[in-house]
């Protein structure tokens, strides 16, 4: 099967877009670079909602900063977190003990 695999500047961070069978966007940008993704993604020619699902590698806040627009704009479930505690959640409140963000998905 082949992909594609694209670098799309958002704020001073980059998130990468994934297309295959599904396609996946790897981080949520930095603060400021909602402009820039959407602008970005007109350039592929690519259409949000067709995200089926948002990795974050670590909840720094230039790797998270744009995600909730990201979600808006994709309408993408809860992201799947790799090295991010389960209990994190972008607003800084925490998950009652035992849920996680990615339960029921």
């Amino acid at each position: 099967m082949a992909f594609f695999f694209h670098c799309l500047p958002v704020g001073i961070d980059n998130c990468f877009l994934l297309q295959g069978e599904r396609t996946i966007l790897i981080d949520g940008g930095a603060a400021g670079g909602m402009g820039t993704f959407v602008r970005g993604m007109k350039q592929l020619q690519v259409d949000p909602k067709e995200i089926s699902l948002i990795l974050l590698t670590h909840g720094h806040w230039d790797h998270i900063a744009c995600l909730s627009g990201i979600r808006e704009l994709s309408g993408a479930l809860s992201p799947f977190t790799i090295g991010i505690r389960p209990g994190w959640k972008p607003d800084g409140q925490r998950f009652r003990q035992g849920s996680h963000p990615m339960a029921g998905v």
